[in-house]
């Protein structure tokens, strides 16, 4: 920790004992004239001491917080161009004021500042009115989880495709077990020699599985 995080030199107690030191300063000169006056410059060379000390811990202090808050600032702004989240801010009137270049990816266009959201998604605009805090939004192919925050005007889009893909996929490989039953089948075919038979059962087999 930097040392000029530390308690500040002129803190009220040593302000006390100045204090007090002037007080048997007083007195050391009523008796003693030559010890008083060297006890004054000892003293007097103590407190611009002290005092120029305070200055330059306050100087450094202040330096430190800037070069801090520009550091800060610095990786806040490169974090907000640069993380992947689509990041939209928008007008009373659902224009976009701007967005952020991870939005680039998902349009053709060079940039979507002064676009509406409209043409973004056509299911963007309706949400945000009826103010609800998340929609899914399909834009050129991608799935985007959007959260909303309306009284920010403002837009967080998370790119969910390859995560719903996955979902669709193991969707669609489970097992589906089920039992059809054919009325009068067994009417139909009982008169029916084994060759037809066999042959309606392909047909009807291939019509299930298709």
């Amino acid at each position: 920790m930097p040392n000029f995080f530390k308690k500040p030199t002129m803190s009220g107690h040593l302000w006390i004992i100045y204090l007090i030191s002037l007080i048997l300063l007083g007195f050391i000169w009523y008796y003693q004239w030559m010890l008083g006056l060297m006890m004054t410059l000892f003293l007097a060379a103590s407190i611009f001491y002290s005092v120029r000390t305070e200055q330059n811990m306050i100087t450094e202090t202040e330096e430190y917080i800037s070069t801090l808050s520009y550091r800060v600032k610095k990786v806040g702004e490169e974090a907000l161009l640069e993380m992947p989240i689509g990041i939209i801010l928008f007008s009373d009137n659902f224009t976009v004021e701007w967005a952020n270049p991870y939005m680039n990816r998902f349009t053709d266009q060079d940039t979507i500042v002064g676009k509406s959201l409209k043409d973004i998604s056509d299911k963007l605009i309706a949400p945000i009115k009826e103010d609800l805090d998340e929609v899914w939004i399909n834009v050129d192919g991608y799935k985007l989880q959007t959260i909303i925050k309306k009284d920010e005007r403002l837009l967080y889009l998370f790119d969910r495709t390859q995560q719903t893909e996955i979902h669709d996929l193991y969707k669609n490989e489970q097992t589906v077990l089920s039992i059809i039953f054919l009325d009068n089948y067994e009417e139909i075919t009982q008169g029916m020699d084994d060759t037809a038979k066999s042959h309606i059962n392909s047909q009807v087999t291939s019509i299930l599985n298709n």
